[in-house]
C-alpha cells in the first residue's frame, strides 16, 4: 500500500483490470497526499482535545474526527507551505497546539453549528492578517538591507521565508512548488482521537454527516477565498473505476480476418478535489460567513439497514463563466400571480386524482400511529402545503414548485415499504406529475420539467477491482495504518442530478443536457432558445464539429462506405461522419509467470508492439453532432513477433441507440465493422480476433452511462449478431472463414500457450497466469 493513495474502497472480488480502457471522472473527491508518504508532525503528549462536558444539541453532531479535520484545515490555512522540511521546525508543535486551542474555544462558546463555523472563519482571518502584517514588516526590512551582502533570509513565525511570501512575486511563481512538491497534508495520526469517544459508526453519525460535511466544505471554501493556496478536502475515498465482466469461453476466431471480440472492458478513474480559483495573497475585507443550504442536497438520509430505500442526491447549478459579466436587470422575475396561473391547474389535477388521498393534507403522526415519522422525514410536504406556499408567494422560481412536489414523493418512498399501498399510490401519482410537468414548464419558457439524475459509478480499489453494485454496501478507510473495525460502512445509493445552466438574458434554469451548452465552445455564457428567438439573438457558430476534425485514409474509407450504403437505402437523415480520434504506438508486456516460464527459453517474446486506434462515428441530429458508435482496435504489424504477427484485435466496441432511422442502426454498425476488416485486409493483416461476450449489468465501456431504455444483448444474441456481420463479409469476399476459438485451436493443432495470440487486456493473458499459478502451488508447498 503506497502513501500516495489517500483512500481505498473495499468490496468483493473480481478479475484484474484491463489496461488502455477509456477513463471516466467520478464524482467523489479525494484527499491529496504526498507521493513520498505522510510526514509526521512533532506534537506534545498533552495536545489532545479536552472533551467538553456538554455533548447535547448541535455538539453531538460533530464528533472528534470532524474536529480534528477542522484543526488540520486551520493549520493549512495559517501555513500554506508544501515543503515537508517545515515539519522539522520545533515551532510546528506550537502551531498545532495553538490551532487546537482556537478550535476548542470556539467549540465551547458557540451557540450553534453556524456560529461555530463563523467564529472559526473570523478567527482564522484575523490570524492570517496578523501574520501578513509581520511578513510585510520583515519584507520592508529585508528590502532596506538588500544593498548589503548577506546569505541569510528572514523567517516568519510559521517557518516560511520572507522571499517565499513576497507579494511582489507573480502568483504563478508562488504556486510553482505545488507542481513539483507534495501538497501540505497534516497526517491524521498527528491528531489522536479521544479515547472516550466511540469509534464505531452510529446511526446518528450517518444522519448528520451530510449536514456537517456540507459545513466543512463551506468552511474550506471560506478559507480558500482569502488564502494564497486552496484548502483541499480532508476526507473522501479514492475511486478506481475499473470495469470487469464475467468471461464466457466462447469466441469467434477468423482466418483472414478471424476475430475474437471481448466486451470485458476496464475503466480507471481517479477523482481529485477541485481547486477554487480566484485566490489572492492578502485579504482586503472581513470574511462574510453566512450559512446557506448546502449545494449538495441530500434528499434522503443514509441508512445501513438491508431494507433501506433511501437515496442521496447531489445537485449542481452551473452558471456562466466568472469572466463573463451578466446583466441581471432583464432576468425574468416570477410573480405570485404567474406561478398560480401556471401551477394551480397542475395542482388541481394531482389533487383530484384517486391516488392523491394520502397526500392532500399534512401527515399527522399521532393520528396515524407513526411516532417515528418526524425522525425519518426531516422536511414534510403535502399538496395543501404546496398550495398555501403558492398563495402566500413563498415560491420565487418555478423549479422550487417542482422540487416541493418531488420532495413529497421522495418522503413517501423513503418512509413506506415498496409493498405498501401508499408506496404504490405514490408511484402512480408521480408518473402523472412527470407527464404533466413538461408542458407547464415549457409554456413558461423552460427546457422541460424533468429531473435528470444518474447513478454514481464506484469500483473496488482492491487488487481484484470489481464493480460496486447499486444499493450495495461497501467499506471505506483512509490509507493509513488502521484497525479493520474502524472501517466506515457506506451504501452505494447516491444519485447525481443533471447540472443546470442559467440563461444570462432571462435567468431561466435549463438542464445542461437540454441546453447543449459548453463554456469551451460559447465562452460568452448560455442563452436559452426562447431568448434567441424572441430577442433576435444569433448564436455563435460552433467551430468544434465532427466534420472539422482531421481525417485520414481509414476514416475516409469507412465514411464513404457507410454513406454509400445510406444513399442506396435512400435514407434522408444526416450523413455519418467517421474519424480516427487516436492512433498511438504501444507495447504489451508479457506477464511475470508466462515470462519466467517461456520467455527465458526463447519460446515467447518479452513484449509485442502494436498500434492502438480509436474510431468513432457521428451523425448530425437536429443540428447537433451525436456520437453513436465507438471502436478500439489493436493492430499488430509485421514487426510484432509471433503469434501476434499481422493480426488485428477488436478490443472494445460500444454504441448508443441514437442513430436515425433506427431500422438501419444494426446495418450501419455492420458496415463499419466489415469496412474495417476490408481495410485491414488491404493493409496486409491476415487474422482478426473478436471476443464475443456481452457486458455485465451496469457496466459502461466506451460511452459513459448508456440510456436506461437501451437493452444489453445476451451472450447468444450477441454472438448471432457477429455471425451475421461475418457472413456479410464472407459474401463480399473479405473474410475467408470464421470459427470459434476452440475449433480454431483444434484445426491448427495448438499444443502450447505460446501459440495463443497475446493481446493487451485480453481474456487469455490473465487466464494463463492463473493456470500457471495453480500449477506452481504444489511446488511451492514442497
Amino acid at each position: 500500500m503506497t502513501a500516495a493513495r489517500a483512500g481505498v474502497l473495499v468490496a468483493g472480488t473480481s478479475r484484474p483490470p484491463l489496461p488502455n480502457a477509456p477513463r471516466n471522472q467520478g464524482p467523489t473527491p479525494l484527499l491529496a497526499s504526498s507521493s513520498s508518504g505522510h510526514v509526521d508532525m512533532k506534537q506534545p503528549n498533552n495536545a489532545s482535545i479536552a472533551p467538553v462536558p456538554d455533548q447535547t444539541g448541535w455538539r453531538k453532531n460533530i464528533n472528534m474526527e470532524h474536529r480534528n479535520s477542522i484543526i488540520r484545515r486551520i493549520v493549512k490555512y495559517i501555513l500554506p507551505q508544501p515543503d515537508p522540511a517545515v515539519y522539522q521546525d520545533p515551532r510546528m508543535s506550537n502551531l498545532i497546539e495553538y490551532a487546537r486551542k482556537v478550535e476548542n474555544t470556539m467549540y465551547t462558546t458557540a451557540e450553534d453549528m453556524d456560529e461555530y463555523f463563523r467564529l472559526l472563519s473570523e478567527r482564522c482571518l484575523k490570524i492570517y492578517n496578523e501574520l501578513e502584517e509581520i511578513r510585510k514588516r520583515r519584507r520592508n526590512a529585508a528590502s532596506a538591507a538588500s544593498a548589503k551582502p548577506t546569505s541569510s533570509a528572514s523567517t516568519d513565525p510559521t517557518g516560511s521565508t520572507g522571499q517565499q511570501t513576497n507579494s511582489s512575486v507573480p502568483s504563478s511563481q508562488q504556486r510553482f512548488p505545488l507542481q513539483t512538491s507534495a501538497p501540505l497534508t497534516v497526517p491524521s495520526h498527528s491528531f489522536p482521537p479521544n479515547n472516550n469517544s466511540d469509534t464505531s459508526l452510529s446511526t446518528s453519525d450517518v444522519s448528520c454527516s451530510s449536514y456537517t460535511d456540507a459545513n466543512l466544505a463551506k468552511f474550506d471554501r471560506a478559507l480558500s477565498a482569502h488564502n494564497r493556496l486552496p484548502i483541499k478536502p480532508e476526507n473522501g475515498p479514492i475511486v478506481h473505476s475499473e470495469q470487469n465482466n464475467n468471461y464466457t469461453p466462447t469466441a469467434t476466431g477468423l482466418s483472414v480476418g478471424a476475430t475474437s471480440y471481448k466486451t470485458d472492458d476496464t475503466e480507471k478513474s481517479r477523482c481529485a478535489p477541485g481547486l477554487p480559483g480566484g485566490a489572492t495573497d492578502t485579504p482586503t475585507r472581513p470574511f462574510p460567513y453566512k450559512h446557506e443550504k448546502p449545494e449538495e442536497k441530500v434528499k434522503a438520509e443514509d441508512s445501513l439497514s438491508s431494507d433501506s430505500r433511501s437515496t442521496s442526491t447531489y445537485e449542481a447549478v452551473h452558471t456562466a463563466s466568472p469572466a463573463v459579466k451578466v446583466d441581471k436587470s432583464n432576468w425574468k422575475v416570477w410573480s405570485r400571480e404567474e406561478l398560480l396561473r401556471h401551477f394551480l391547474p397542475l395542482l388541481a389535477e394531482i389533487y383530484n386524482d384517486r391516488n392523491a388521498e394520502p397526500f392532500r393534507d399534512p401527515v399527522d403522526p399521532v393520528a396515524l400511529h407513526i411516532p417515528d415519522y418526524p425522525q425519518v422525514i426531516k422536511q414534510p410536504m403535502d399538496l395543501a402545503t404546496i398550495r398555501n406556499n403558492l398563495e402566500d408567494g413563498k415560491y420565487k422560481d418555478p423549479w422550487e414548485v417542482l422540487d416541493s412536489f418531488r420532495l413529497m414523493f421522495n418522503n413517501a418512498w423513503l418512509y413506506n415499504k415498496k409493498t405498501s399501498k401508499v408506496y404504490k399510490m405514490c408511484t402512480k401519482l408521480s408518473e402523472l406529475f412527470e407527464s404533466q410537468a413538461d408542458p407547464v414548464m415549457q409554456a413558461m419558457g423552460f427546457c422541460c420539467g424533468h429531473e435528470y439524475s444518474y447513478q454514481q459509478i464506484l469500483y473496488c480499489s482492491s487488487s481484484n477491482v470489481c464493480t460496486i453494485n447499486r444499493d450495495a454496501t461497501y467499506y471505506v478507510y483512509e490509507n493509513t495504518p488502521i484497525r479493520k473495525e474502524l472501517f466506515e460502512r457506506k451504501k452505494n445509493n447516491v444519485t447525481i442530478n443533471e447540472a443546470n445552466e442559467v440563461c444570462k438574458e432571462c435567468g431561466r434554469r435549463w438542464h445542461k443536457v437540454c441546453g447543449l451548452h459548453m463554456d469551451e465552445i460559447w465562452p460568452g455564457g448560455f442563452i436559452c432558445q426562447g431568448c434567441l428567438h424572441t430577442r433576435g439573438i444569433k448564436r455563435k457558430e460552433n467551430r468544434f464539429t465532427a466534420k472539422r476534425l482531421p481525417s485520414n485514409k481509414l476514416s475516409t474509407f469507412l465514411e464513404k462506405r457507410v454513406n454509400d450504403f445510406l444513399k442506396k437505402k435512400e435514407v434522408g437523415t444526416g450523413e455519418v461522419t467517421i474519424r480516427v480520434l487516436a492512433s498511438s504506438d504501444k507495447t504489451v508486456e508479457v506477464k511475470p509467470l508466462m515470462r519466467s516460464r517461456f520467455t527465458e527459453s526463447g519460446e515467447l517474446s518479452e513484449n509485442f508492439p502494436y498500434r492502438l486506434k480509436a474510431i468513432f462515428a457521428f451523425q448530425e441530429i437536429d443540428g447537433q453532432d451525436v456520437c453513436f458508435f465507438g471502436l478500439y482496435i489493436q493492430e499488430y504489424g509485421s514487426e510484432s513477433p509471433q503469434p501476434n504477427r499481422r493480426r488485428v484485435y477488436v478490443a472494445y466496441l460500444d454504441s448508443v441507440f441514437y442513430f436515425r432511422p433506427k431500422q438501419y442502426r444494426t446495418d450501419v454498425y455492420h458496415e463499419i465493422l466489415v469496412g474495417y476488416l476490408h481495410y485491414a485486409k488491404r493493409c496486409g493483416f491476415v487474422m482478426a480476433h473478436i471476443w464475443a461476450c456481452p457486458p455485465g449489468e451496469g457496466d459502461d465501456y466506451i460511452f459513459h452511462m448508456h440510456p436506461v431504455e437501451q437493452r444489453i444483448p445476451k451472450a447468444k444474441r450477441l454472438q448471432d449478431w457477429y455471425r451475421r456481420m461475418l457472413q456479410k463479409a464472407m459474401i463480399e469476399g473479405i473474410v475467408v472463414d470464421f470459427k470459434d476459438i476452440l475449433k480454431d485451436a483444434i484445426d491448427h493443432h495448438l499444443v502450447s500457450p505460446t501459440e495463443i495470440p497475446y493481446f493487451e487486456g485480453d481474456f487469455w493473458p490473465n487466464t494463463l497466469e492463473e493456470i500457471l499459478q495453480v500449477t506452481l502451488e504444489p511446488v511451492l508447498l514442497l
